[in-house]
C-alpha cells in the first residue's frame, strides 16, 4: 500500500506530513508507466555507465531505498565504482538518494577495523537511519569485513550499545552503500555486494559537460516528488505484475569479476 493521506496511517505505522500535493494512481496506465520511466531516464542521462546492468544497479539502489519497508530481510550493498577520480560516484549518490530520502546524504569515512564498523552499524540501527554511506574508500585493502558481511544478509542486528550495559536487537532497515576507486572487494563480503561501476576514457571527467541538466542537483531538488512518483508507480506496477518483495538470498552470486576480488 502507498500513503497518500496526509495525518497518521495506523496500518504502516507512518505520518504522512506532505509539503504538497502528491498523488499516486490506484493503477497507471501505459502513459504514466512510460511518463515514470522517461523521466528517471533523464535522471541517469549523462553517467557513463560500463555496462546496462550497471545501469539496472543504480535503479535498483534507488528502488531499495524507496522500497525498503516492503520487505523484512536485508537488503544487499550497493558497491558505486570507478576506474578514476571524478567520474560522477559522489553525484549519483547523492541525487539517488535525495529522491530516496528527502535530504541529501551524509557520507561516513570507511572505519580501519570490523569493531569500528560494527559499532557504526549499531549506531545507524539504534537512530533509524535509513542510509548508510561510505564514501572514497581507500584501496590500501580489500572493502568488506564480517561487521558488513553479516548487514548484508542478516534480519536482525544485535549489539551492545557503545557506553552502556544494554544490547540493541532489533531489524537494520538501512540500506549500505559505498564508493571508491578500483576497489578490490574480499570475496565473502562480495557475495553481498551490487556493483555499480562508472567508466570514462575521458582524461579529466569532472570536466564533462553532457548531463542533460548542468546542475544536476538542483534539478533534482526541483522535481523531487515527480522522481518519487515514477518510482513509486514503477515499483506497485512491478508487485501488481507478480513481482515479489521479499529478501530470502543467503548472499548474491558473485557480481564482481576475479581481478577485484581478493
Amino acid at each position: 500500500s502507498i500513503t497518500t493521506t496526509p495525518g497518521y496511517d495506523a496500518v504502516t505505522g507512518y505520518l504522512y506530513n506532505p509539503s504538497g500535493s502528491f498523488e499516486i494512481p490506484e493503477v497507471a496506465g501505459p502513459e504514466q508507466v512510460k511518463a515514470a520511466k522517461d523521466i528517471l531516464e533523464e535522471l541517469l542521462e549523462g553517467f557513463r555507465f560500463e555496462k546496462p546492468s550497471d545501469r539496472a544497479a543504480a535503479l535498483a539502489f534507488l528502488f531499495t531505498l524507496v522500497g525498503r519497508p516492503i520487505f523484512d530481510g536485508p537488503a544487499p550493498i550497493f558497491l558505486f565504482l570507478a576506474t578514476t577520480p571524478g567520474e560522477g560516484k559522489t553525484l549519483l549518490v547523492e541525487v539517488l538518494s535525495y529522491i530516496g530520502l528527502g535530504t541529501w546524504p551524509s557520507p561516513t569515512p570507511m572505519a580501519d577495523n570490523d569493531d569500528e564498523v560494527r559499532k557504526l552499524i549499531t549506531a545507524m540501527a539504534l537512530e533509524g537511519r535509513r542510509l548508510l554511506w561510505f564514501d572514497n574508500i581507500r584501496r590500501g585493502r580489500p572493502f568488506g569485513c564480517p561487521a558488513l558481511d553479516q548487514a548484508g544478509t542478516a534480519r536482525n542486528w544485535s549489539d551492545r550499545i557503545l557506553g552502556e550495559s544494554k544490547t540493541y536487537d532489533g531489524r537494520l532497515y538501512a540500506t549500505i552503500c559505498a564508493t571508491g576507486n578500483n576497489l578490490r572487494v574480499r570475496a565473502e563480503t562480495g557475495r553481498r555486494v551490487v556493483p555499480i561501476r562508472l567508466e570514462t576514457l575521458e582524461p579529466n571527467p569532472e570536466g564533462r559537460q553532457d548531463f542533460k541538466h548542468k546542475d544536476l542537483r538542483a534539478w533534482v531538488a526541483a522535481n523531487r516528488a515527480e522522481l518519487l512518483r515514477a518510482v513509486l508507480i514503477l515499483l506497485r506496477e512491478a508487485l501488481r505484475a507478480g513481482a515479489r518483495a521479499s529478501s530470502s538470498f543467503g548472499s548474491l552470486k558473485p557480481g564482481l569479476t576475479s581481478s577485484q576480488w581478493s
